[in-house]
């Protein structure tokens, strides 16, 4: 086999795996990364990378000190990964960046999930931390203190709207991770590619599905 021929197999190959066919699905489908199969799901892990398949976005593997853990795939176009530094257990903070269509504008979306902390999270608005880089255009952030079981957390979001695409982070953070966990947090929130272009081609495709 030549180098173009080699070249041309890989080429295939990833575009099968981006495209190819998915177990349907009625519950939401959950992986952990090092265990992560293709054959479901909305994420493809190609070659170490978390690729989102209807947007070609691609995860970090990891945001801050804070490893990806979980995906989660909700429906079409629909999935998120989770990133915690310690697996979620000991008071530690956790980060969710979700990839879903934006079929609303982005002023409604932001409602909606302020709304909804508000009401599950009995939550009051609190300073965004000064070492997070202010949100740009097209982009809308809140901080929150809340309660959830009885514990006390800072909760929050920051969302972007990238071409037909929404990208969301969803943080908690502990109140017994301290200073700490805002800390990690800020860093893990900063290190998401918010600058992302959706390719427009790529994403009439998956709106065609």
């Amino acid at each position: 086999m030549n180098a173009v021929t080699r070249w041309s197999a890989a080429i295939f190959g990833l575009l099968t795996v981006l495209f190819m066919p998915l177990a349907a699905s009625a519950q939401p489908v959950e992986q952990s990364v090092d265990e992560h199969r293709n054959d479901v799901g909305e994420i493809a892990k190609i070659d170490g990378r978390l690729v989102h398949r209807s947007s070609q976005f691609v995860f970090p593997a990891i945001l801050g000190d804070m490893p990806a853990r979980t995906t989660t795939s909700y429906g079409p176009g629909d999935a998120s990964i989770a990133y915690t530094l310690k697996g979620g257990s000991n008071g530690d903070a956790l980060i969710t960046l979700f990839v879903y269509p934006a079929t609303i504008a982005i002023e409604a979306e932001e409602e909606g999930v302020r709304k909804a902390l508000v009401q599950r999270w009995s939550a009051t608005p609190v300073a965004i931390p000064a070492g997070l880089a202010p949100a740009t255009a097209g982009m809308k952030d809140g901080w929150f203190k809340g309660t959830v079981q009885g514990s006390h957390v800072t909760t929050g979001y920051r969302i972007a709207q990238r071409g037909d695409w929404y990208l969301k982070a969803r943080f908690t953070i502990p109140q017994t991770a301290g200073q700490a966990g805002i800390d990690r947090t800020v860093a893990a929130i900063g290190a998401i590619p918010w600058q992302w272009v959706a390719p427009k081609t790529l994403a009439k495709v998956a709106a065609a599905r």
